[in-house]
């Protein structure tokens, strides 16, 4: 088993990239995966004081190890994907329990692209989403303004993505990290597949950009009240609005220079 990491944002084409991958039958590329969860609650462990009275530290790093192994145990592909947002701040753990050399890959788009395509779903969708359901929990008035603001601050679900990344960063991780902007995967989906079989050391495979198919559906369409949320055409092409004709003009002032990886 050979693995690697999908981190991408969200609203910026991981799903997409999942059914591409999916498509070569050497590769599985997964839904969102709780291996993360599990190894990070694991390595918590180790680092408690009461674990140097572990009699035998090698085998629980072992056990440790065992649970990203034992979650693609019924999986037959060489190139297995694992997904979460998370990982790029805790590249780190990778490295001590999966492989030295760790690749991710990370599909960005700009946050006020993310933002309004979120909004764009919130009205397409028109259900209680888990935006509004916080936020009427919290006593906040549910506008397109506010929604922004919610998936912006600490614990929303853009800046949990992005201050993973911007840790990845900070710790000078990011020579692990092959970067996708959502434009060139709509734009040259061609490319950017080759791109990633230079990255991973792939062989080349010819891939069918305009019959495309999930092969496995994300489970937080339902959790998050958004039926849509992972909806893949069949062809790849750019449908959304600019953000300029969705959004405030408050909010693109307040985050127009969000973008913090193409200022690198």
């Amino acid at each position: 088993m050979n693995f690697y990491f999908d981190c991408g944002l969200p609203r910026s084409g991981s799903t997409l990239l999942t059914a591409l991958l999916n498509q070569n039958p050497y590769i599985h590329a997964g839904t969102l995966s709780p291996v993360f969860e599990l190894m990070y609650y694991n390595d918590e462990i180790l680092h408690k004081e009461q674990a140097q009275a572990f009699p035998k530290p090698d085998v629980f790093r072992h056990i440790v190890r065992s649970n990203i192994i034992n979650y693609y145990s019924d999986r037959d592909e060489p190139i297995l994907i694992d997904k979460c947002r998370a990982w790029p701040a805790h590249i780190d753990i990778i490295k001590k329990y999966v492989t030295d050399d760790p690749k991710l890959i990370c599909t960005v788009r700009h946050p006020l692209d993310i933002l309004a395509s979120f909004i764009t779903l919130f009205h397409k969708d028109g259900t209680l989403n888990f935006i509004d359901k916080a936020m009427l929990q919290q006593g906040l008035t549910i506008t397109d303004d506010n929604r922004c603001h919610y998936m912006m601050n600490p614990g929303g679900i853009v800046w949990e993505s992005m201050n993973a990344l911007a840790t990845a960063f900070r710790q000078k991780q990011t020579e692990h990290i092959h970067f996708i902007q959502y434009d060139d995967i709509v734009s040259d989906p061609e490319k950017v597949m080759q791109g990633i079989h230079w990255f991973l050391k792939l062989k080349p495979y010819k891939y069918d950009f305009n019959n495309i198919v999930a092969k496995d559906r994300e489970k937080d369409s339902e959790v998050y009240g958004l039926p849509t949320m992972h909806e893949v055409r069949k062809e790849v092409k750019k449908i959304s609005k600019p953000y300029s004709e969705v959004l405030s003009s408050e909010v693109i002032n307040k985050y127009i220079t969000y973008d913090f990886w193409n200022q690198q």
